[in-house]
């Protein structure tokens, strides 16, 4: 029999991207609900890396914030993990997010994403 534990974390957010303060995300998405300030959705975007991506060393995602700690990534079966495998930054010009690759998925390293090779990213954002 497999058992599991659930561990209660409070989650960094920042709505209106001006400062981070440690919220339970079910007390986000009330409030975001009460206040009627955006409706919390799930997004799933799916990458193909291509050779533009490849010299670029990240891809960008279509949103320019989304509530911490809901993020996975996948690059082909492999999980990745925010801080080891890539990073994230907002991109100057259009502010949405970039994941960069970096330790084993920099470009020099063997597990580095390849020509072709999909990448799913899964996380909620504000609508």
């Amino acid at each position: 029999m497999i058992s599991a534990s659930v561990v209660s974390r409070s989650v960094p957010f920042d709505p209106a991207g001006t400062s981070l303060t440690s919220r339970n995300v079910q007390d986000v998405i009330l409030e975001i609900l009460q206040n009627q300030s955006g409706t919390p959705v799930i997004a799933l975007e799916t990458f193909i890396i291509d050779e533009q991506s490849l010299a670029a060393g990240f891809i960008e995602l279509t949103t320019t914030h989304l509530i911490e700690n809901s993020l996975t990534v996948f690059v082909g079966r492999l999980a990745a993990f925010l801080g080891e495998d890539f990073t994230l930054t907002s991109n100057p010009e259009t502010a949405n997010l970039r994941l960069t690759f970096s330790g084993n998925f920099a470009s020099d390293q063997p597990e580095a994403p390849s020509l072709g090779e999909k990448i799913r990213v899964t996380y909620w954002t504000i609508a």
